[in-house]
């Protein structure tokens, strides 16, 4: 009889711990509701030329780390290709854009003298 009593009160509190386990984790539940993983860059550092980026998540903690490799490099190559590429054309895109700028400016600057014209003659 005594090893029932016993069994039934270990049941017992096990249950009893069960029902406290499942409580808090309501509870936390209630509290820190799971939205999914919002991560954040908290920072970059280069190991062995690698680029490793280290991200938090602002939901629930969690760190996550990413390997770039060299990509800054492979990326840096890629734009002085484009730029040796198309070096011919580069002149034409200052002269166009440097074109545009002056009809631009100079239809401020006209505006702006019709509006001191009219100041003027309002004095």
């Amino acid at each position: 009889m005594k090893r029932k009593s016993c069994v039934s009160r270990i049941a017992k509190r096990m249950a009893r711990e069960n029902s406290i386990a499942q409580s808090a984790r309501k509870s936390i539940i209630r509290r820190f509701p799971q939205r999914g993983h919002n991560y954040e860059l908290t920072g970059t550092e280069e190991v062995n030329g690698e680029n490793i980026r280290t991200y938090v998540c602002t939901n629930c903690g969690a760190i996550t780390t990413q390997n770039m490799g060299e990509q800054y490099e492979q990326v840096s190559s890629y734009i002085e290709y484009l730029f040796e590429q198309y070096r011919p054309y580069m002149w034409w895109v200052l002269l166009a854009t440097a074109g545009v700028w002056s009809i631009v400016m100079g239809v401020f600057f006209a505006i702006a003298q019709k509006n001191e014209e009219k100041k003027r003659r309002e004095k």
